[in-house]
């Protein structure tokens, strides 16, 4: 797999914040966030394309429109609603809608 290229496969259908660039190859290069992954995908697809890099507002991403960037608030929203209970399983889920 070119991960180059499949991340400039996935910039042609529109704009794409860093999180979901970077979820485009996310079995890639364990160890980064899919943000960081992304915009080091942005920046080297740019570098190789020699076109300037310019910033992707989040709200634009036509993936998530900018519900990527709420992901730490609702973890720790998360967090505040289970107190001090322990756990030794757990299991989580999402009921996306739009508002």
């Amino acid at each position: 797999m070119d991960v180059l290229a499949t991340a400039a496969a996935a910039r042609t259908e529109g704009p794409l914040c860093d999180s979901c660039l970077g979820r485009v190859v996310a079995d890639r290069s364990h160890g980064l966030s899919n943000a960081e992954r992304g915009a080091a995908l942005r920046v080297c697809g740019d570098l190789q394309e020699d076109t300037p890099t310019e910033d992707v507002d989040a709200d634009a991403c036509w993936v998530c429109g900018g519900l990527s960037q709420q992901f730490d608030h609702w973890a720790d929203r998360g967090v505040g609603a289970v107190g001090q209970t322990e756990f030794e399983t757990y299991q989580g889920g999402a009921r996306p809608w739009l508002l």
